[in-house]
């Protein structure tokens, strides 16, 4: 079976990593959501991709300045794609998401953890703090990571699903798989190999991402792809409900 992911929330129409287009992405059919989040200075996490402000909320300065009830009072309203078209659309603090999970209690949260991060917090703040803010929900949690070390960490302390997402599709990061087997292996479609080569077997299901094309969906799938992300979600589940 397989199953889609909206890549941080539904960017396609709402700015990327809010409240509104996690809960969009949900309502639309996706049986999951992947979103990114970033540390306040006061080791607080939010729904924010960069570290830097600029893109998204149109300021200078990083996360990584501001406390949470400052950062809580700016606009992640993605100006640069539309304009003021969702302002304000205050940066949300990751456990705004758990009443949104919990009126869709079958589907999973993908959290990832930003590697820049750990310049100003450590593995450990980060998998405590992660923890604590999404325990209600921890049934639907999934935390995803370039950095094996700390998905680690969340198995040996908090036991919750991992995925490990690949920089490189090639034997180094075959033999790390083999060796760690997490629960998702995550990479970017045009990393594979061309079929009929077959992916990678393990205990995992891979996880692909960016799929716009509902032909590209159905071809991954034949490949025993389980989960494609899209920054698309709402079309890629029209498409594939779609008469063959």
């Amino acid at each position: 079976m397989l199953y889609l992911a909206g890549h941080r929330g539904l960017p396609a129409h709402y700015p990327e990593n809010t409240v509104e287009g996690v809960t969009a992405a949900l309502s639309a059919g996706a049986a999951g959501v992947e979103i990114d989040i970033q540390f306040s200075k006061d080791g607080e996490p939010v729904l924010l991709h960069d570290m830097a402000l600029k893109r998204v909320a149109g300021l200078s300065g990083d996360v990584s300045a501001f406390e949470l009830t400052l950062l809580t009072k700016m606009s992640a309203h993605e100006p640069e794609r539309f304009g003021d078209a969702f302002l304000p659309t205050p940066i949300a603090p990751l456990s705004d998401l758990v009443s949104v999970m919990r009126s869709f209690p079958k589907a999973l949260l993908f959290v990832e953890i930003k590697e820049e991060s750990f310049d100003h917090i450590s593995r450990e703040a980060i998998v405590e703090k992660v923890a604590q803010c999404l325990a209600a929900i921890a049934d639907q949690v999934v935390i995803i990571s370039y950095d094996i070390s700390i998905l680690r960490h969340v198995r040996d302390t908090v036991d919750w699903p991992v995925g490990w997402v690949l920089r490189k599709y090639n034997s180094d990061s075959h033999q790390l798989a083999a060796e760690f087997q997490p629960q998702y292996l995550i990479c970017n479609y045009t990393k594979l190999p061309e079929a009929p080569i077959p992916l990678w077997s393990g205990l995992w299901q891979w996880f692909v991402y960016d799929i716009t094309e509902g032909a590209i969906a159905h071809a991954l799938s034949e490949r025993g792809v389980s989960w494609v992300e899209s920054w698309d979600v709402e079309s890629l589940v029209a498409m594939l409900q779609e008469p063959a």
